[in-house]
């Protein structure tokens, strides 16, 4: 059979073989994570997605099968991080009125607008150069216009 990605609470290394074949070595480290992920939820899992190559948390009920249940956050690296994000989401979860969604709805209008302020900035750079090039290639000058009340007389 092979390995569903799922990491086990573990305090020693292991080697896993995946679906395309490939052998994963769990650290020692991965195997701590998810023993602390247990102590923080005994519903919380770690799985690797060897198709993403990255880190999924998840909660599931311990009847149903590796793999199912609702994902509580990705992560591209393996470390101590994990613990404290997910000790956060936990915290922010049992604050009466947080809504998840709403966190969501917010870091996505941010980077929403950082994307437009981002295209708009650099459609003004090539605007620019645009505007400058055809200048040049009509043979336009530029002229600069100086107030009296700026050149001193």
């Amino acid at each position: 059979m092979s390995w569903t990605g799922e990491i086990e609470p573990a305090t020693i290394e292991q080697i896993r073989q995946g679906r395309d074949g490939k052998l994963h070595l769990i650290t020692e480290d991965a195997g701590g994570i998810a023993k602390r992920l247990k102590e923080i939820d005994p519903r919380l899992h770690l799985r690797y997605s060897e198709k993403g190559e990255y880190y999924v948390v998840y909660a599931r009920e311990e009847q149903d099968p590796p793999g199912t249940g609702y994902m509580v956050a990705t992560y591209q690296k393996l470390d101590g991080r994990i613990i404290k994000d997910v000790e956060r989401i936990k915290w922010l979860n049992e604050r009466p009125g947080y809504s998840f969604a709403d966190e969501l709805e917010k870091k996505n209008a941010e980077a929403e607008a950082k994307r437009e302020a981002d295209f708009s900035e650099q459609i003004k750079m090539n605007a620019e150069e645009l505007a400058f090039a055809m200048r040049k290639d009509l043979g336009m000058k530029t002229k600069i216009a100086v107030s009296k009340d700026i050149s001193g007389e």
